[in-house]
Parts: structure tokens; C-alpha cells; sequence
């Protein structure tokens, strides 16, 4: 299997996630963790998976990973598969009014999802989302380690399932 981890970072924080879940492929064929304006749709030529991370920036992600998408190739094989995160605030732990308008607006993982299902990238587990304390980080205690178990889980799902479509993931936290 090769895996590409493709991600933006505004603070640092989405990079940290991307190399922590690029670290859980560490037995693999080839793994490669690229910052999203150096990578080009040619780079993605001849991996089976792509991750694709974003921080959540106004509800979507950001312009450069929009971009990076909107530039990508319709899926030509049916077993190119993908995954997708974000970094975000904890929403559990904003005011009502922060609340109400982070879930009216949403987050970019799940946008990143939905841009590459259109485009006929297999998804092989839900959106996951990774969190930071405050704007400019730190990541919340925890989140690198979870971040590499998340890569484990990805990892061991398209093991079992090759050529499914897995949406289903193993809870990580409560």
C-alpha cells in the first residue's frame, strides 16, 4: 500500500496531527506526508490512499487545500481510497453563541470528505477531527497520540476491506 498525507497548517497544529498519523504507517510500502502547496496532483500518482488535513478556517478548509481538490483528477480506478481531518476548537467547550454558529457553518473534514466522494475517491472512514486550545494551538494533551491511532485504525481497515467502501469507525474517544 502506498499512502500520501497531504495537509495545510496555519499554527503548526495540522502538521503535527499529519506527521503523527503519517508515523502510524512507519511499516508501509511507501509513506509520504507532503504540505499542501508542494504537492500536485502528479505526486498523488500510484497511492491507494490519500489523507487529506486541514485546520477549520471560517468552517471549510482552507483556500490552499480547496484549491489542491478542485485541481485533483476524477478518481480513475474504483480503489483509490481516502480520509480526511481537521484541526478545530472543541465545540463543548465554546459559549452558546460560538456553539450554535460552529455547527450551523461546520468544519473542513467533512468538506474535504464530501469534494472527494463527488469526485470518486473512496472514503474509508468518517471525517475525524483533532483539537486545538486555542487559536494559535497548542494541540489539546492527547491529540498526537490519537492522531496515530487513527492512522492504525485507517490502516487496518483497508487491510480487511480492500475494494469496500468502509464508513464505519471505531470510536476513538467519548
Amino acid at each position: 500500500m502506498k499512502v500520501i498525507v497531504v495537509y495545510d497548517s496555519m499554527y503548526g497544529n495540522t502538521r503535527k496531527i499529519a506527521e503523527s498519523i503519517s508515523s502510524a504507517f512507519d511499516g508501509t510500502e511507501c509513506i509520504k506526508t507532503l504540505h499542501v502547496e508542494k504537492a500536485t496532483p502528479e505526486d498523488l500518482k500510484g497511492f491507494s490512499l490519500i489523507i487529506i488535513g486541514s485546520p477549520t478556517h471560517g468552517g471549510r478548509p482552507t483556500p490552499a487545500v480547496h484549491k489542491f481538490m478542485d485541481n485533483l483528477p476524477g478518481a480513475v480506478k474504483n480503489d483509490v481510497h481516502f480520509a480526511s481531518f481537521d484541526t478545530r476548537f472543541s465545540v463543548k467547550e465554546q459559549g452558546a453563541g460560538l456553539r450554535f454558529l460552529m455547527r450551523l457553518i461546520g468544519y473542513a473534514a467533512e468538506k474535504i470528505d464530501r469534494k472527494m466522494s463527488e469526485k470518486g475517491y473512496k472514503p474509508v472512514v468518517k471525517p475525524e477531527a483533532f483539537i486545538v486550545v486555542d487559536k494559535e494551538g497548542p494541540l489539546r494533551e492527547g491529540e498526537e497520540e490519537r492522531a496515530r491511532n487513527w492512522g492504525k485504525i485507517i490502516e487496518g481497515k483497508i487491510a480487511l476491506h480492500k475494494g469496500e467502501n468502509v464508513t464505519e469507525q471505531t470510536p476513538l474517544h467519548g
